[in-house]
């Protein structure tokens, strides 16, 4: 760590360069502006969603079965793989 400092200290000389960190002029110059902003990471729910998860779990009581995503049956015409990518000359 000493010698780093010393490198440093030599290479503003030979660069005629000095860092200026925590000065007023670079925390203006290199702030970060996504931090002013209060991000709200857990949204509350529109209020038909608060209805169906509402529902779902009165069905689910009511028919004692718990209802999973790979309950659902595809049609076997669906085709799951990826789209290819064309040009606007077509798929080649």
């Amino acid at each position: 760590m000493v010698a780093t400092l010393e490198h440093e200290k030599l290479a503003s000389v030979m660069n005629n360069h000095n860092w200026d960190f925590g000065t007023e002029e670079s925390k203006a110059k290199w702030h970060n502006k996504a931090k002013d902003t209060d991000y709200n990471f857990a949204p509350a729910l529109d209020g038909d969603m608060i209805s169906t998860a509402k529902h779902l779990t009165g069905a689910e009581a009511s028919l004692k079965h718990k209802w999973v995503i790979q309950d659902l049956q595809l049609d076997e015409n669906i085709n799951l793989d990826s789209d290819p990518i064309c040009s606007s000359a077509g798929c080649t």
